[in-house]
Order: structure tokens, then C-alpha cells, then sequence
């Protein structure tokens, strides 16, 4: 209730929107495990795990590999190790934007987790949500805004 003279101090706050969680496909998640957590950590580190008695008559691809392991190891791991660092640099983004977004923690906690693992596949899907985040948070935004970000979340 209200006094004579008074005003309230707190104006009506909006509804809070609440952030979900997007899972991948599962395709998506069977092809990004098995090259970058078995193929590739194989490829640069434990390539004769991959062909113990090659004798180079295989597939295309088989060969094409094996010429990668025995010629490009330096290149392998640095590449493993970089995408691993992306990986997990966009992990810690999702965190923040997920605390940003005041999600639940175990939200929050899918949403890292699954960025980890996907990279950007998944990373576009909680863009998307923040997107969404924004767009009833604040002022209606204007088409130039709009269509950047949209672009930004594909």
C-alpha cells in the first residue's frame, strides 16, 4: 500500500526471462568427439596406435593420414592444441554470458560443457539465447542492431 505524499522507490521491475539450454545433434556431438578427442589426439601423439602394421597399400583416407603422422607431427599438435585452447576460451564465454544471463547453475553448467565439446556449433545456439536475452530485457532494438546480431548468432 501506499502512504499519503509517498511514492514508491522501486518501480515495477519486468518479468525475468528464463534462459534454457539447447542441446546439439547428435550427429554433431558423435562427429566433434570422435576427430577432435580421438582422431586427432591420436593422429599427434600415438599415431601407431592408429596403423600398427601399415604397409602402405590402405584406403585414401588411411594413407592420407598416415602420410600426415609421419610428416606433419609438429603441425598436428600444435593444431590439437590450439583448438582445444578455442574450445575452451569459448567455454569460459559461455560461462559468462551465462552468468550475465543469470541462468540457473546447472544451466550455466550445460551451457559450458556443451560449448566445450561443440566449439561453435553450440556456441551460435546460446548467442541465439542471448539475443532473445536482450531483446525483452531492454528498449526495442533498432533493425541495424537487430539484423547484426542475427547474423552474428547463424
Amino acid at each position: 500500500f501506499q502512504m499519503a505524499g509517498l511514492k514508491n522507490k522501486h518501480p515495477p521491475q519486468k518479468p525475468v526471462m528464463v534462459v534454457g539450454f539447447k542441446a546439439n545433434k547428435l550427429w554433431e556431438t558423435l562427429l566433434i568427439t570422435t576427430l577432435l578427442f580421438c582422431m586427432l589426439p591420436m593422429m599427434a601423439f600415438k599415431c601407431d596406435m592408429l596403423f600398427p602394421n601399415s604397409d602402405g597399400h590402405g584406403s585414401l583416407w588411411g594413407s592420407f593420414i598416415e602420410y600426415l603422422c609421419n610428416h606433419h607431427q609438429t603441425a598436428l599438435r600444435n593444431t590439437f592444441f590450439i583448438v582445444i585452447l578455442l574450445h575452451l576460451i569459448e567455454a569460459v564465454l559461455a560461462g559468462v554470458l551465462c552468468a550475465h544471463m543469470e541462468c540457473e547453475p546447472d544451466v550455466a553448467l550445460k551451457w559450458t560443457f556443451n560449448v566445450f565439446i561443440h566449439g561453435i556449433l553450440s556456441f551460435r545456439h546460446l548467442l541465439a539465447t542471448l539475443f532473445d536475452y536482450e531483446s525483452q530485457k531492454y528498449e526495442p532494438l533498432t533493425s541495424e542492431i537487430k539484423h547484426a546480431l542475427e547474423d552474428l548468432a547463424r
